[in-house]
């Protein structure tokens, strides 16, 4: 049984594989890409319930490309995965950022802040958002 669909976005192939053959491993449906455009072509084509993104890809901000996510799909939860350390820390994170996870990330807390988010999911009803800025 899968346990729900998560998409990967990290410029650093390395990193999005360990997380994608993880995450697979742990159940989940699982893709990966290593573009921004990428990512959005995927967005286009399933309803994804979690992303989980680096917050620099490739000079575009996860939280720009969040945001479009979002306009897509309401209900995706988001994990940001990120070197730096003043990344939407305490409550000041966007309506649908789960966690940030700060690089190196263990595979346990990935996999405890992937349950978290969809279990999150789960129990919020899906809704049309107001635009946001997230800057």
């Amino acid at each position: 049984m899968v346990k729900g669909s998560i998409l990967i976005v990290d410029d650093n192939e390395e990193i999005a594989m360990i997380f994608q053959k993880f995450l697979r491993n742990a159940g989940y449906q699982v893709e990966a890409e290593t573009t921004a455009s990428g990512a959005m072509e995927r967005m286009e084509g399933s309803p994804f319930d979690l992303a989980i993104m680096d917050f620099m890809i490739e000079g575009t901000r996860g939280d720009e490309l969040a945001l479009e996510f979002r306009k897509k799909n309401s209900s995706i939860q988001l994990i940001f995965v990120t070197g730096y350390t003043d990344i939407y820390q305490g409550d000041d994170r966007p309506e649908g950022v789960h966690q940030v996870l700060v690089k190196p990330v263990s595979l346990e807390d990935l996999l405890t802040s992937v349950q978290e988010a969809l279990a999150r999911r789960a129990a919020t009803p899906a809704r049309t958002l107001p635009h946001r800025n997230f800057q």
